[in-house]
């Protein structure tokens, strides 16, 4: 069992007193040393620099409880807009801001980067209405609660940036059949608690499943030692980020999460690609293999991030000198081969061979 110390949330300490109240912690915990963070207000990173910034008093910060809710909980303008305004709906500018945070100088440091609270903050990760057939077309309280729309706006955005989430469940009184007042909204709706009152745990068990696909997707890398790349490794795909307007489409640009190693290296050089949005070929844009300068070959295969079944045979690319290839008439020239969607993204695992 996993044990870490909050100092508060949405926390109105100063820094002086949260540097004492984990020294005291440390005081009685000094042989497991278990972490110790803050949960901050929505999209806040300016605590964890600022606590950083004390030196050695700082010391104690090794993980972050992160809130953030992204383009889900407002609108232009809103307090609670992430930190990149050219793509205010993505998860993955979050985690990324906060790995650098960390790992820039004078800290240089690791840091576990947990999103701890994601989603619209009275839906978050919505539990099947209890009064509604689990084969109903519509058996959650809307389709981003759902676990197709956290997997496509948040599971993968998180995870394939280098971060750790912690499902949110919601605002309690919704989730269990009642508006912010107490009042009944629906008559038996209950969409298996929220936040700190979920008792029906099998009401997000999609959810559970989906996420336990995306886990076995990094556990078959060596994760710890991949980084993101979106905006280099994949290009001119579906809502290329430099393309998409503030608050446009509201699924992203591809996620990449890598590891890339010298030419010659026994150790495997790989890219773990997310597609929140796909549906043809040429929704897959390029790929730069530019590090590599000798005639190299890489195994290319798609798959469904909900199960985790791969949805097209291994393909076969050899790259002479490197540059950058498209995918779409590299692995399905004319369209041959190209599978038929059952859902609207796509995993693409590339291995250097």
């Amino acid at each position: 069992m996993a044990l870490e110390s909050y100092l508060g949330q949405f926390i109105d300490f100063t820094v002086p007193q949260l540097n004492a109240m984990a020294g005291w912690i440390r005081t009685w915990d000094s042989y497991h040393q278990h972490p110790i963070t803050v949960h901050p207000e929505g999209n806040s990173p300016g605590v964890y620099s600022a606590i950083l910034s004390t030196g050695a008093a700082g010391d104690w910060l090794d993980a972050v409880s992160y809130y953030a809710h992204a383009v889900e909980d407002g609108t232009p303008g809103n307090a609670n807009i992430p930190f990149d305004s050219a793509e205010p709906h993505q998860y993955d500018k979050g985690v990324e801001v906060l790995r650098a945070i960390f790992s820039a100088p004078p800290y240089n440091r690791r840091a576990v980067i947990s999103v701890d609270e994601q989603g619209h903050h009275l839906l978050g990760a919505s539990g099947r209405d209890s009064a509604t057939p689990y084969s109903a077309s519509s058996p959650y309280i809307s389709y981003l609660a759902s676990p197709a729309g956290r997997r496509r706006l948040a599971l993968y955005d998180i995870l394939f940036s280098g971060g750790n989430l912690e499902w949110y469940g919601g605002y309690g009184m919704l989730m269990d059949g009642f508006d912010a007042c107490g009042n009944m909204l629906l008559a038996g709706t209950n969409h298996g608690g929220g936040d700190v009152s979920i008792e029906e745990f099998r009401s997000r068990e999609e959810l559970w499943a989906q996420t336990g696909v995306a886990r076995r997707f990094l556990l078959g890398f060596p994760y710890w030692e991949a980084v993101p790349n979106d905006t280099v490794r994949i290009v001119g795909e579906k809502h290329d980020g430099p393309s998409l307007p503030p608050y446009g489409a509201l699924w992203g640009q591809a996620q990449v999460f890598e590891r890339v190693t010298p030419s010659g290296s026994p150790d495997q050089t790989f890219h773990l690609v997310y597609y929140p949005d796909v549906s043809a070929p040429s929704d897959l844009g390029s790929i730069d293999l530019s590090y590599t300068t000798t005639s190299t070959s890489f195994s290319f295969r798609l798959f469904r991030p909900d199960t985790g079944v791969p949805v097209t045979p291994t393909i076969y690319l050899t790259s002479t000198g490197g540059g950058t290839h498209n995918l779409a008439s590299s692995l399905f020239p004319g369209g041959a081969g190209w599978p038929s969607m059952v859902t609207p993204d796509l995993i693409m695992i590339v291995v250097r061979l």
